[in-house]
């Protein structure tokens, strides 16, 4: 008994750590407010949470939110970083950075990496 609960422990801690994008941003608020024209109207994303999922559509709500919203928000995000990497120029007279771009160049886009957050919070709160 205490070898398969070892074994089980040594794949969830392996699981928890391959996986990290499962933790996301968990001080992200859900809770957004709907434009004035919606306030009183039950939007579908709404409704979803009534019923319960089936397996079929928990396969298409997940496939839809990975390959719309996650997808572009990844688009948006290699952008910023490749426009980041462009603009950078190496000082030889100092020690070399890793990475060929500096977080000084990716904060100038502040609008488009906001708009990468709204993007990736939108798949969550639409999509069941």
């Amino acid at each position: 008994m205490l070898k398969v609960s070892y074994h089980t422990l040594i794949i969830l801690i392996f699981t928890f750590l391959w996986f990290p994008e499962v933790f996301g941003q968990p001080t992200l608020p859900s809770d957004l407010k709907k434009p004035k024209r919606y306030e009183n109207k039950l939007l579908g994303a709404e409704k979803g949470a009534d019923k319960k999922l089936s397996g079929s559509r928990r396969f298409v709500q997940n496939t839809v939110t990975h390959y719309n919203w996650y997808f572009n928000a990844n688009n948006k995000l290699e952008q910023i970083i490749e426009a980041a990497k462009l603009s950078y120029k190496d000082d030889f007279t100092q020690l070399l950075s890793f990475y060929n771009f500096t977080l000084e160049q990716t904060a100038a886009n502040k609008t488009e990496l906001d708009s990468v957050i709204y993007k990736a919070n939108t798949g969550i709160l639409t999509h069941d």
